[in-house]
């Protein structure tokens, strides 16, 4: 699966999309920018650890599924994979996905440890000037695709936002 070219793997018949292997659909920016407002109108503060969870699981299992992997267990221990060209794959299919155009810009597959910026970040773009970020879904798909590639819990932080008037978006990823 690493091999294959991702952006021809988009397939949409039948009423069903796939990417990668994965059922998806094609929701707005403005939709996405919606519901994250009305979640935190709902739920206050905590809406960006909702939103982080539940990609972070998704994702996670999903990135899994792309490599042939069942799940973290003893099933991944102690196996060798090509850790940077599974990053670079993740890459590929996340550039394809409209969130913005991410580049990895650290990669430290033993620490493990990763820098990355997104430019051209939609989301932020639908929100007024902030004082904190607004792109917890992508830390959250992040943090997932880094658990699946080093198979040890990770965590992902934003560190820059263009909603906080960044020229782009940047996130950390290290293990949790």
């Amino acid at each position: 699966m690493i091999d294959k070219d991702i952006k021809h793997e988009v397939i949409i018949e039948d009423g069903k999309t796939t990417i990668a292997g994965q059922r998806a659909m094609l929701l707005s920016v403005k939709t996405i920018a919606t519901q994250q407002k009305e979640l935190e109108r709902l739920v206050g503060e905590k809406w960006g650890e909702v939103v982080y969870e539940a990609e972070r699981k998704a994702i996670q299992e999903a990135a899994l599924q792309i490599f042939g992997l069942k799940q973290l267990d003893s099933f991944t221990k102690g196996k060798t994979f090509d850790k940077k060209r599974m990053v670079d794959t993740l890459v590929d299919i996340f550039n394809c996905a409209g969130y913005g155009v991410l580049k990895l810009k650290k990669f430290d597959e033993k620490k493990p440890y990763a820098l990355v910026t997104m430019e051209k970040s939609t989301i932020p773009q639908e929100y007024e000037k902030r004082n904190s970020p607004v792109c917890f879904r992508v830390a959250g798909i992040l943090a997932g695709g880094a658990e699946a590639v080093f198979m040890v819990p990770m965590k992902c932080k934003e560190t820059k936002c263009m909603s906080m008037g960044d020229s782009h978006c940047e996130f950390e990823i290290s293990r949790r």
